[in-house]
């Protein structure tokens, strides 16, 4: 019978269920399988223990085990981690290493690596048709040709049936005949000759006066007397009768006209000079010997053999 003993013995402790490896440490884990990066419990307890005194892992490493375990608490007999699995395939919690008292008596309990079986990530497709027809990939580059061709016929058809449609410009009529400058100068010379001048209309006249000799010397001379000062007309004068050949004494009595004028207008319109009547008729005199004499020199030849306006 005492040959049997170890066996018979065996043979019953077999038949308890037993959590781990190790019948002397019971693990429990919350959740089997577990899930990726999700925290689950782990509980160990050391059966007939009073309660537990410390623990502590073999190998708490990431690297090794990719488990990432903390410490939640110890109730008696029974301590509790929290774990997370950092692995996509099975993973196992390392070799614990606990000490508890035991009928009186400090004893140390291991509970071996345990493994953690991982739960199988399965894509969640509610679609099960196949990818092709969901991502249509075409090359649509031939649709962009195709409307740059359209743009372009459309351009070419509109400008075109502008251009067909467009009017010739009519002709642009032939420019009426100029003022004659001799002329108008003397209707404006008469009206001022005709005007009866006082202290409140001198300055006004004078200008006027001003005005229709330098508009001639425009006209007729081609100086641009409007814009230029006294000075400046008397410089282009001089170099008008040199290229036109004036003999010197035409170009001398022209160019003292011109001089008597504008030094009685400018004291009018700048000295404040209030002239009379006769300083009026003076510069209207000489305003007529100015066109007289540049009609003799300048005007064209009419039929008759005269020279141009009178």
């Amino acid at each position: 019978m005492r040959v049997f003993a170890p066996w018979i013995l065996s043979l019953l402790l077999s038949a308890v269920p037993v959590f781990a490896e190790n019948p002397a440490v019971r693990v429990e884990i919350s959740t089997n399988p577990v899930r990726f990066l999700e925290p689950f419990e782990v509980r160990y307890t050391v059966p007939g223990a009073e309660k537990i005194l410390a623990a502590a892992f073999a190998s708490n490493d990431f690297a090794s085990n990719s488990v990432d375990i903390r410490l939640k608490g110890i109730i008696s007999n029974t301590l509790t981690v929290t774990a997370r699995s950092l692995e996509l395939s099975n993973a196992a919690l390392p070799v614990l290493t606990l000490r508890a008292v035991v009928d009186g008596r400090e004893r140390e309990f291991t509970a071996p690596e345990t493994p953690i079986v991982q739960e199988q990530l399965r894509a969640n497709i509610t679609n099960p048709a196949p990818a092709a027809p969901i991502y249509y990939f075409h090359d649509f580059s031939w649709l962009f040709l195709l409307l740059g061709a359209a743009v372009i016929v459309f351009l070419a058809v509109f400008f075109g049936r502008k251009l067909l449609s467009a009017k010739p410009a009519a002709t642009a009529a032939p420019a009426a005949s100029p003022v004659d400058p001799w002329e108008e100068a003397r209707e404006t010379i008469a009206r001022i000759a005709s005007s009866p001048m006082d202290e409140h209309n001198a300055k006004e006249q004078f200008a006027v006066l001003s005005e229709a000799v330098r508009r001639f010397l425009e006209h007729a001379l081609g100086l641009s007397a409007l814009e230029l000062a006294t000075s400046e007309i008397m410089t282009g004068y001089r170099r008008f009768a040199a290229d036109r050949g004036f003999m010197e004494t035409d170009a001398a009595e022209i160019r003292e006209i011109l001089e008597h004028i504008f030094r009685a207008c400018d004291r009018v319109k700048f000295a404040k000079h209030i002239p009379n009547a006769a300083e009026r008729d003076t510069a209207v005199s000489e305003a007529y010997a100015l066109l007289s004499k540049t009609q003799s020199l300048l005007a064209p030849i009419t039929d008759d053999g005269s020279g141009g306006s009178k």
